[in-house]
């Protein structure tokens, strides 16, 4: 007899996790080839380490990211997406968004239960509405770059 046993469970574990990393993968190719390239020399605001959350559905509220979105606001848009490893499941979360200024409709402080964020609701290019509650470090810089100060 063998000293290595069978494990199905753990077939079973390969079996099961190989399709969400193969869809996780397949979500992060599409945000990459969804976004427009983003000129980051032309930046008026920039911030590395921002907390937010979509309000697609409840899973995307609370998943959310902590302290690792990337804003860029440029002349033109604004670029929410989240450094290496996290951008890999940023698309699947709804944090990846390369929003045009004007489609913005507003973009609103909002005293939350735990934390105070900011609102941003915009259309997309078929004029369906979307929201992220976005958390900047510089509050006041955010909303001044995209001209809602």
């Amino acid at each position: 007899m063998s000293s290595k046993t069978y494990c199905p469970y753990l077939w079973l574990s390969y079996l099961l996790s190989a399709p969400l990393l193969a869809y996780l993968i397949y979500k992060y190719v599409l945000a990459l080839r969804n976004r427009r390239l983003v000129n980051v020399n032309e930046a008026v605001y920039q911030e590395w380490f921002a907390s937010g959350y979509s309000t697609k559905n409840i899973l995307t509220r609370l998943g959310g990211a902590r302290g690792v979105l990337r804003l860029v606001v440029t002349k033109d848009v604004l670029w929410v997406t989240s450094w290496f490893p996290f951008s890999l499941i940023a698309a699947f979360y709804d944090l990846e968004h390369v929003i045009p200024l004007e489609r913005i409709m507003s973009a609103e402080v909002k005293e939350g239960i735990i934390v105070r964020g900011i609102q941003v609701s915009y259309a997309d290019a078929y004029g369906k509405l979307h929201s992220l509650k976005l958390v900047p470090r510089d509050e006041a810089g955010f909303l001044k770059a995209l001209g809602k100060l």
